[in-house]
């Protein structure tokens, strides 16, 4: 099928409040349609730099980037999801949410600290996965579907550390 369609590129940075302002406020002002918003990143303890385990924010670089981005930016278009509806938010979360810690007060920011959260990332996880099935709840009547998935394992690059001397498939 021909598509005359046209790709745009907005940058967004999700260890920074600010880069997630910046792009809600650009997708706003094109006026565009948003029928679906697929909230994904899966950083995990070898792909976080060991100098860069807190954002500027002050909040686990994990956390901030897997989990409160997505929600801020959720937040922030939640209107234009509602304008378009019938619309779709699809939060990527991982089968890792089962070993998560509900106890979330533990990543509250911390400016004065460099040093990272244990188990950041499936904590991250399992916040996606419940912060799903409560937007389902609020956000049915709007006409708007809230999904959390779990894309399952793929050998990445990320995996290349997990397994040394192994040779690991890279897509």
């Amino acid at each position: 099928t021909k598509s005359n369609g046209k790709l745009e590129f907005i940058p967004l940075a999700l260890d920074s409040f600010t880069s997630v302002h910046d792009f809600a406020g650009r997708f706003k002002q094109k006026r565009l349609p948003l029928h679906v918003l697929v909230c994904n990143a899966g950083l995990n303890s070898y792909s976080v730099p060991p100098d860069q385990q807190r954002t500027t924010e002050g909040f686990d670089f994990m956390w901030q980037v897997n989990y409160l981005s997505h929600f801020l930016l959720t937040q922030l278009l939640l209107e234009d999801l509602k304008k378009s509806a019938p619309s779709r938010i699809v939060n990527l979360s991982s089968v890792m949410h089962r070993i998560g810690n509900p106890d979330f007060a533990r990543h509250e920011a911390d400016k004065s600290s460099s040093k990272k959260v244990s188990g950041s990332y499936n904590d991250s996880k399992l916040a996606m996965a419940l912060i799903s099935y409560e937007m389902q709840e609020r956000l049915a009547g709007d006409n708007i579907t809230v999904h959390a998935c779990n894309p399952g394992f793929g050998l990445l690059h990320l995996q290349s550390r997990v397994w040394p001397g192994e040779a690991v498939i890279k897509a």
